[in-house]
C-alpha cells in the first residue's frame, strides 16, 4: 500500500488523510510515513515539505467536512434504523447530556480521542 501511495505523491497523501478523516478506519500514520518517505527519497520529482504539510492539512479538513455532511444528511435515516436499540438510547442520552454540559469542548475532545472517533 505504501508503494502505491508513494507513486501517487501528493495525491496519495491527500487521499489517505481524506479517507481517514471521513471516518473510515485507515491509520493516518500511513499518510505521515508516506509523506516522510517521499521527502527523504531522492526521486526525480522532489516534493517540498511545505506543500506536503498543506496537502495533509487540506486532506484532513476536507475529509472532516465531508464526514460532517454525511452525518448531517444521514443522521435521520440512521436514527430511524437503530432507534429501538436500548444500548443506542442510553449512549445517545449520554452524548446529549455531555454535549449540553460542555458544548463545543466535548466535540473538540471527542475529535482528539482516537477511540471515541469513528
Amino acid at each position: 500500500m505504501l508503494t502505491h501511495l508513494y507513486a501517487l505523491g501528493y495525491l496519495g497523501v491527500f487521499l489517505i488523510t481524506f479517507v481517514e478523516s471521513i471516518g473510515i478506519p485507515v491509520p493516518s500514520a500511513i499518510a505521515f510515513l508516506t509523506a516522510i518517505a517521499i521527502l527523504e527519497s531522492e526521486s526525480a520529482t522532489p516534493l517540498t515539505p511545505y506543500l506536503l504539510f498543506a496537502t495533509l492539512v487540506i486532506g484532513q479538513l476536507s475529509g472532516s467536512l465531508v464526514g460532517y455532511g454525511i452525518g448531517i444528511r444521514g443522521s435521520g435515516w440512521l436514527l430511524t434504523k437503530i432507534k429501538s436499540s436500548i444500548k443506542f438510547q442510553k449512549t445517545y442520552a449520554t452524548v446529549q447530556r455531555i454535549s449540553k454540559k460542555y458544548g463545543i469542548f466535548a466535540v473538540i475532545l471527542a475529535r482528539l480521542c482516537g477511540y471515541i472517533r469513528p
